[in-house]
């Protein structure tokens, strides 16, 4: 089985990396350099591919959230338009019921005023 680069996939022996003949002992130091060389390599590719498609990254964001945040502008000012309604509505449901409770209040003033009053004889 031979080694591939992470990256392309490719023999690791075509990309100037020296590996250790199969004879030869793989140190600690030259595991760590190959380790750290690979991961440099890694974040160099996956850096330019993230780099290179940021732009396009954004643009279809942008037009995928533009069409949502124009549906959900218009569904919200609809919602405003009906909780605007329904303020008006229930300012003014509270004006007549004060006005019912005040004329209420009126007559159990008046009924309680004609309870206490005697009765007034039938004219002959």
């Amino acid at each position: 089985m031979n080694a591939v680069c992470a990256i392309d996939r490719s023999p690791l022996r075509c990309k100037n990396n020296p590996m250790p003949k199969t004879n030869d002992i793989a140190t600690k130091k030259f595991v760590k350099g190959e380790l750290e060389k690979n991961t440099r390599e890694i974040k160099e590719w996956v850096g330019a591919r993230f780099t290179e498609n940021t732009e396009e990254i954004k643009e279809w964001v942008d037009t995928v959230f533009a069409k949502y945040k124009d549906e959900t502008m218009t569904k919200l000012d609809e919602i405003a338009d009906m909780l605007q309604k329904d303020d008006q509505e229930r300012t003014i449901l509270s004006y007549q019921v004060s006005e019912h409770t005040d004329q209420l209040e009126d007559h159990g003033r008046r009924i309680k005023k004609l309870e206490k009053t005697p009765p007034i004889a039938p004219v002959p």
